[in-house]
């Protein structure tokens, strides 16, 4: 019995090498695409950890 190979199974990437726009702007509202959304997430939250990282060595002057 051979093993399959899990990636054979799965749907093709998107995207067909076209570029997407980051945002649309329709009917007065702006919408983000999902690859987007997350990026900005996930830089808000590494920026969360380095502020973290800089209040905990006491960069500002607070602490105790």
């Amino acid at each position: 019995m051979q093993r399959q190979d899990k990636t054979s199974d799965a749907a093709p990437m998107e995207g067909t090498g076209e570029k997407q726009p980051l945002f649309r702007y329709e009917n007065g509202r702006i919408y983000f695409t999902r690859r987007t959304e997350r990026m900005f997430f996930f830089l808000l939250t590494v920026a969360m950890l380095v502020l973290g990282v800089v209040e905990g060595v006491g960069v500002f002057g607070g602490g105790s």
